[in-house]
């Protein structure tokens, strides 16, 4: 329940939040109003319907102060005051009424005394069989009939209009409310999306930014406010821009100054190994040491010299044509590893691909020195056809696998990162530039690198990469990469 409350805070971003409190906050006025109003027209709605009883009972009173005094004659006008009430009148004698279901007892007492001091009455309800009615008494003495024998008319009026009426308010506030609410909330969405265009698209920009485009800026703003963010945001492009363009200006200039002594260095080792025989044992061993020390300066000014060529965008492809299964036996071959199987898929033995040779004997080569320096043997590296059994494949699958520990893969993409050389730093002797610059090599032919989860039930890393066999079809969308079994050696 707290994961699931925890991934919906996660899912409610600012966008959604400002429409949420906007269209709440619409909704919590139109109810309030609402609320005042259909108090207000309940209040008016009932002192309506308690003036209209009140002048419709005054009008059946003088019509009745009006007519011939026999019982049977006024029965029959009572009749046609009205439909839909029914009418008492309270003479000296007797009563008469045009309804049969309602009788004087119907009449509480107080009302009868208080139309008996000669003031008029109203009820608001009354009950009677179930019904419910308001009752209006008016008196008829004091007219100008002096001897009047009728006291008082008494009316029961349905309460079904009023309530209809009621009804029909609250209804219509109700609708009022809904479509209030909507309408903020539509209302709500527009001028959230007006309020967070400007950091969706600084946003967009970071991305760009992120990717490697070092020139993305924002356009200026009319806005005060916005302009301001806008301003911040191309100073910082343009100090980031500033200070990786003077990184990788740095990384080249080292590495090409450290490459003239790199040379007379290699070629001065070059000259001890060929007299190596001459050599004490002692010596022999410092120049074993000079010697794979070299080895690896050499190849850390290689790769930043790579690097600083990725940094400066001046990093291209040289294409040629070559066979699959010839070039990737090659490459596994040169890489003089015990215990690493080299595994081609039959198909890929016609198959040619337009690749830059160096770059990805360069990445494959990091790849199995990575599953011997933090892996176990075996290790295994497999090329197929993808999709598998794609008689005219659009790619190739390469995949390295060894059988050591493995690696989380939450956290495998911090591995692609530069001098990052993963939880065993302190027992391998590389730079951390591997994996990040074989990332560069493949991105740069249009390809995908990762690591994915081994087959069940076995334990190891597994990384793969992927490939469009012609570069012509770099455009199309690379298919997605699942953990698979790896071709069987």
């Amino acid at each position: 329940m707290m994961g699931w409350a925890r991934r919906t805070k996660r899912r409610l971003h600012l966008r959604s939040r400002i429409t949420v409190f906007f269209t709440l906050s619409i909704l919590g006025a139109a109810i309030l109003v609402s609320i005042i109003g259909f108090v207000a027209g309940l209040t008016w709605t009932r002192e309506s319907h308690r003036e209209d009883s009140l002048r419709r009972t005054r009008a059946n009173a003088a019509y009745v102060r009006t007519s011939p005094a026999p019982n049977a004659i006024l029965l029959e006008t009572l009749r046609n005051l009205s439909s839909n009430s029914s009418i008492l009148v309270q003479s000296i004698d007797n009563w008469i009424t045009n309804d049969t279901r309602f009788e004087s007892d119907d009449i509480p007492e107080n009302a009868l005394a208080v139309v008996a001091d000669g003031r008029e009455y109203f009820a608001r309800s009354v009950f009677v069989d179930g019904l419910e009615r308001t009752l209006v008494g008016v008196p008829t003495l004091g007219s100008f009939r002096t001897e009047d024998p009728h006291l008082a008319v008494w009316e029961f009026i349905p309460v079904e209009g009023y309530h209809a009426t009621i009804r029909n308010l609250a209804l219509a506030l109700l609708l009022g409310t809904i479509a209030t609410a909507s309408v903020g909330a539509i209302t709500g969405v527009f001028a959230v999306r007006r309020m967070t265009r400007p950091l969706n698209e600084v946003a967009r920009a970071a991305r760009i930014l992120a990717d490697g485009d070092l020139d993305t800026r924002l356009p200026a703003s009319q806005d005060p406010d916005v302009s301001q963010l806008t301003a911040t945001f191309n100073d910082m492009a343009d100090a980031l821009s500033a200070r990786l363009q003077m990184d990788a200006r740095f990384n080249s200039d080292v590495s090409h100054e450290l490459r003239s002594p790199l040379t007379t260095l290699n070629a001065s080792v070059a000259v001890l190994r060929a007299r190596r025989s001459e050599l004490s044992p002692s010596n022999q061993a410092a120049l074993d040491l000079l010697t794979a020390d070299l080895q690896r300066f050499t190849r850390l000014v290689d790769d930043l010299l790579e690097i600083s060529r990725f940094d400066g965008n001046v990093a291209s492809l040289v294409l040629s044509d070559v066979g699959v299964a010839e070039f990737v036996r090659e490459v596994g071959n040169a890489a003089h590893r015990d215990d690493l199987h080299v595994v081609v898929s039959p198909l890929l033995q016609i198959i040619e691909m337009e690749v830059d040779k160096r770059r990805l004997a360069r990445v494959i080569t990091n790849l199995i020195d990575n599953a011997y320096a933090h892996g176990r043997p075996s290790v295994t590296l497999s090329t197929i056809e993808f999709p598998p059994g794609d008689i005219d494949p659009a790619f190739i699958r390469i995949t390295v696998e060894d059988r050591g520990d493995g690696v989380d893969l939450e956290r495998a993409e911090e591995l692609f990162e530069r001098f990052n050389r993963g939880p065993a730093a302190n027992r391998t002797e590389g730079s951390g530039l591997g994996l990040a610059l074989a990332r560069e090599h493949v991105r740069l032919h249009g390809g995908t690198i990762e690591f994915v989860a081994p087959p069940r039930g076995v334990t190891g890393t597994r990384i793969v990469v992927l490939l469009p066999l012609r570069q012509n079809r770099r455009g199309a969308p690379l298919p997605v990469v699942e953990s698979m079994d790896t071709v069987a050696p």
